[in-house]
């Protein structure tokens, strides 16, 4: 069900409907206006009606003079249409738990943020902000071609590091991105690929990886070149890594069997935590 209905204020009116059809609109009650002062014909409403025993509410069409049963959210009668007989009806425009709590606003709010619900007064519609995915574009080719690296920093300042150039040729290469192309930067003081990184382009970490076997090897950039940092407790490759350079996690990876190992840098030491589950 799309429910796009808002609720205006004082909307209040009577009706001397009976039956289960739809509502025939009798004029506001005193103190409160018409639907037709709040809505535009074809519009959907949250309508609550009641005759003072007997009560039913929903999402109901307004056309003019009138308000369809369009979708009943509940009523005294086990949620189905509640079959009037009394011939003084209240019929009144409510929030309804089921569709609120939005915010109404006039076009879209500002600024935006994935999750957001509003009500667009000017169209009369429910919105909200998600996810859509998005596209690739190209961006400028490395340097030196390699699989199974690392990378760090952001879209406009990225840090690629290590690899394999072809083969099982490990790199000590590392270049740095500017959001357009890439250039070289200070070399890693042990080849490896398969390893993990985090950090900023110019605050980066590498640890793990593989040489001819499993390391251990940690070293900390500063923009420029690489210095040796405290050892992974448990040495593998193929793992993951987080955080900053001075706050990172590694965690997952390969030894001989593919393993459930997580552990945190402190920046100059690493402490093994707990294991994934």
């Amino acid at each position: 069900m799309t429910v796009r209905a808002y609720p205006a204020t004082r909307v209040w009116e009577t009706s001397a409907t009976t039956g289960t059809g739809s509502y025939t609109l009798g004029g506001a009650k005193a103190g409160y206006r018409t639907f037709a002062s709040a809505y535009s014909s074809g519009v959907p409403v949250p309508y609550v009606v009641t005759d003072g025993t007997s009560h039913e509410w929903g999402i109901g069409t307004y056309t003019t003079g009138s308000l369809a049963r369009t979708t009943i959210l509940g009523s005294s009668n086990a949620g189905a249409a509640v079959n009037w007989t009394a011939s003084a009806l209240d019929v009144f425009v409510s929030f309804l738990a089921e569709i609120q709590p939005f915010m109404p606003v006039t076009g879209d709010p500002s600024p935006l943020a994935e999750g957001m619900t509003w009500y667009d007064v000017s169209s009369q519609q429910y919105r909200g902000m998600g996810f859509s995915g998005g596209s690739w574009a190209a961006g400028g080719a490395l340097a030196t071609a390699r699989d199974y690296l690392a990378g760090a920093g952001t879209q406009t300042a990225a840090l690629s590091f290590g690899g394999i150039t072809g083969g099982s040729t490990v790199a000590a290469n590392t270049e740095a991105y500017n959001g357009t192309s890439w250039s070289a930067g200070g070399a890693l003081a042990t080849a490896r690929g398969y390893l993990a990184g985090a950090g900023t382009q110019a605050a980066a970490l590498s640890f793990g990886g593989y040489t001819t076997v499993a390391v251990a090897n940690t070293e900390a950039y500063n923009g420029t070149s690489w210095a040796a940092g405290g050892a992974l407790a448990t040495a593998r490759y193929y793992l993951a890594g987080a955080g900053t350079q001075t706050a990172a996690l590694s965690f997952g990876g390969l030894t001989t069997v593919i393993v459930a190992t997580t552990e945190a840098y402190n920046g100059t030491l690493t402490a093994k935590t707990f294991n994934l589950i």
